[in-house]
């Protein structure tokens, strides 16, 4: 069993971006260790382009490339791990998709949403003067008696 622990991350997108570049590391091991010279030009380039998992493996120590051969056990327990890996990071991604915030709010409808909440905000904000006058009136009215 794959103990693959999920990124630490305050933001979904953020998260989301760990997620889905821990699904190409993933990927990747995989195809290593079904074509270890083919692919060694792929690993190269991830590895060039800073794509690395952000969360290790318990296995991620351990070099795929020197350990696995075409057709050797190790090789399909290897892959079975991985691609429970996968079925994870697919459900992880799925559940923080779900968490984002709906995006088909229209430029327009968001100011027009803004505008009204502006409006609000000045309206609250002269109600807000007039009952601090009151208060104020009120309060000068209580001392000067209490003065008397």
């Amino acid at each position: 069993m794959s103990s693959f622990i999920s990124p630490v991350a305050r933001e979904n997108i953020t998260k989301l971006q760990y997620l889905l570049q821990n699904t190409l590391y993933t990927y990747a091991e995989i195809i290593s260790s079904l074509g270890i010279e083919s692919s060694k030009d792929l690993n190269d380039a991830l590895s060039g382009a800073g794509s690395k998992s952000q969360v290790g493996d318990s296995d991620s120590n351990v070099n795929s490339r020197d350990n696995l051969k075409p057709g050797n056990k190790l090789d399909m327990n290897f892959i079975s791990e991985k691609v429970e890996r996968l079925g994870i990071l697919n459900d992880q991604i799925q559940s923080h998709v779900d968490l984002l915030p709906d995006s088909s709010v229209s430029r327009e409808e968001l100011l027009q949403r803004i505008e009204i909440v502006n409006k609000e905000c000045e309206r609250v904000s002269k109600e807000i003067e007039v009952l601090f006058k009151k208060y104020d009136n009120i309060y000068t009215e209580l001392k000067e008696s209490l003065n008397c």
